[in-house]
């Protein structure tokens, strides 16, 4: 079992790599999808946002199952579900069953990837774990850069179907492959499953988005809608009272007396309903507007993957010199701008100078994620470390599913009467890179209420001391 022990990484990093690339995959080849379901590409955007939806509402439960039946069970039978979906997703003849194709995904994917992490801490002691966490972060790096335009390749050379497909053989070999490698582990104290609550959060979450994402759709009468999303809401309300008078809650909102986690979800779920939008608007952006075909929308994508690549080597010593607060104030403010730079982006506009843009957009991305990754997690304790991951996983998949749907809106609203979606004038596409590009600025407002040195052992940050902090050095020396 020792041989074997090396190459657990590797099983779980596979896994990653499945995942991640899959998030991408997709988004260049939704023009060609559109039109081969007989659908638009703005309401292709459900075919994003259920799968990240899926992964905001399983991620919290993905513990509890680890504990209760096994990690290799879990990931191993997450790994199907994934490869499943796959295929369904490969088969899909509508929207309608493409969007509950993408949900089987999410489902894998929520399950997957929590307790590969899981079996990682398990199976290696302290002094490894960043070592062979390398192996794991680095493919899931890899992932979402070759994500775009191997997307692009597929459909302009064999069929979007592929895009599925092609998880099929590899998820075969994942799942041989965890059998003979990975350990099952237990935990002998499990709480009860709180199946009230995750039903509450579950419908009340999928109600929400549901109704949410119908916005300015003509398929559903705006009175429904809104009645929709007041149900929906009421439905979360009822969950939110609830866990604050039971033991073990589905999700445990006490972690939000903790000022650098409160401040730090609320900015980075902002921020992200800016972000988020970016992944959906580029690749329709460059074919609908700048004409490109799909397979050079996704090579115009990989600056941006490459540029996040490059960025991870370098937030370490950005955090050091700045620390987190004037890094996240600072980054938040030029993540922003970057993003309303696109609004000024026409098809006479240089190649060379729009890669230069789509790399910097993605340093800044990258920075944003790392940071806010990092200082959600520092204050947390053993005692509630479990509940702070699972809120903050829940939530980062949630407003990258929001960011999606409110570009989408503003996309549809701005079109007005015009009911051909493939042919979006640059004006639109302009002014909703203004939309979410304001989304995002303002979000600084939110992080300029942390502290100086919040997140200080994490990011081995000094301040410079100033005569006041001098004097009260030295007589605290006294």
């Amino acid at each position: 079992m020792k041989s074997l022990k090396q190459y657990i990484p590797f099983v779980i990093a596979f896994a990653l790599f499945m995942e991640t690339l899959d998030a991408t995959i997709i988004s260049t080849a939704i023009p060609k999808i559109a039109v081969n379901l007989h659908t638009s590409p703005i309401s292709l955007k459900v075919a994003l946002t259920s799968y990240l939806l899926s992964l905001a509402i399983f991620i919290p439960i993905s513990g509890w199952f680890a504990d209760r039946f096994g990690t290799k069970k879990v990931f191993i039978s997450a790994l199907s579900i994934f490869t499943f979906g796959s295929l369904l997703c490969g088969l899909a003849i509508n929207l309608e069953t493409l969007v509950l194709a993408r949900i089987v995904q999410g489902i894998g994917g929520a399950l997957m990837m929590p307790v590969g992490r899981l079996i990682m801490l398990k199976s290696f002691p302290k002094a490894e774990l960043v070592k062979v966490t390398n192996y794991v972060t680095i493919p899931s790096l890899i992932g979402p850069a070759l994500g775009p335009v191997l997307g692009g390749i597929i459909v302009s050379y064999i069929s979007w179907r592929w895009i599925f497909i092609v998880n099929i053989p590899f998820g075969i070999a994942g799942i041989v492959f965890a059998l003979k490698v990975l350990t099952d582990y237990f935990n002998n104290k499990v709480n009860k499953l709180d199946i009230i609550g995750f039903l509450l959060f579950g419908i009340g979450l999928a109600g929400f988005a549901f109704a949410f994402e119908s916005i300015g759709e003509n398929s559903l009468d705006h009175q429904l809608v809104f009645s929709v999303i007041s149900t929906s809401l009421g439905i979360l309300l009822i969950y939110f009272v609830r866990s604050c008078y039971i033991k073990y809650p589905f999700l445990d909102f006490s972690v939000f007396k903790i000022r650098t986690f409160r401040i730090t979800v609320l900015g980075s779920f902002l921020s992200r309903c800016g972000i988020g939008g970016m992944p959906f608007l580029l690749p329709l952006f460059f074919q609908l507007s700048l004409g490109k075909s799909p397979m050079y929308s996704g090579l115009l994508l990989l600056p941006y993957a490459i540029a996040m690549l490059i960025m991870k080597f370098l937030v370490k010593k950005s955090l050091k010199l700045f620390g987190f607060k004037n890094l996240l104030v600072a980054n938040t403010f030029f993540l922003g701008v970057s993003i309303l730079v696109f609004s000024l982006i026409t098809v006479s506009v240089p190649i060379e100078l729009l890669i230069i843009i789509i790399f910097i957009h993605g340093l800044l991305t990258s920075m944003q994620f790392s940071c806010m990754n990092v200082l959600s997690y520092v204050d947390l304790t053993d005692d509630n470390v479990s509940k702070g991951t699972s809120i903050a996983s829940a939530i980062q998949q949630l407003s990258m599913s929001f960011g999606i749907a409110i570009a989408a809106i503003t996309l549809r609203y701005l079109l007005g009467n015009n009911s051909n979606t493939f042919d979006i004038q640059t004006r639109v596409f302009h002014e909703t890179f203004l939309v979410v590009g304001l989304i995002t600025v303002l979000t600084t407002l939110v992080f300029i209420f942390l502290k100086k040195n919040d997140g200080e052992e994490a990011s081995k940050y000094k301040r410079k001391s100033t005569p006041s902090t001098l004097m009260t050095t030295a007589e605290s020396k006294q």
